[in-house]
Parts: C-alpha cells; structure tokens; sequence
C-alpha cells in the first residue's frame, strides 16, 4: 500500500527529541489519485450490447460513459435492474 501522508519536524524541532512536534498533512491530489485507482468500471459478462468508455477532461476528472446498443436488444424481454431500494425491478424494454 502506497503511503499518501507526508510528515513533517514543525517549530525547528530535531527528529526524536523530547515534545518534538510533527506536522502530518495529505494533498488533495494524493488522494484522488488512490481513488482513480481503486474503481474499475466494465460492461459486464456476455454483455456484448454494453460499451464502457473512459475519458479524462481537462481539470483531470475521469468520466465513464456507459452505452447501451438499442438496436442489440430483444424486443419484449424483461431486463432486471438493481438500484432502486433493496428488491431488484423488473423492467419491461
């Protein structure tokens, strides 16, 4: 696991002495940067109607845009969704 804090002596104290005082601080960016990396975002198995495409704008957010083939979809055949509440929701396309 990568360490995202810095430490720092405060008030020209010397490392181990008596009452040395200790600035910790994490940037922002540090932590972002360990969020970007934990999230996978993928079309999921056999899902051959589904495309997932990753772009980062120019303030460096990440942005996946999730698309859906209407045309690969089966008239009349019910989807289920997860999301709303705790029951799953069948849905008719």
């Amino acid at each position: 696991m990568k360490n995202i804090a810095t430490v720092t002596m405060m008030d020209n104290t010397v490392d181990k002495a008596a009452n040395a005082r200790y600035g910790v601080g994490v940037s922002k960016k540090a932590v972002a940067n360990i969020a970007k990396d934990a999230v996978e975002v993928k079309a999921g198995d056999n899902a051959d109607n589904v495309t997932v495409d990753k772009d980062t704008n120019t303030e460096g957010k990440t942005i996946y845009k999730v698309s859906v083939a209407k045309t690969k979809l089966a008239a009349g055949t019910n989807t289920t969704v997860g999301g709303k509440g705790t029951e799953a929701e069948t849905i008719q396309s």
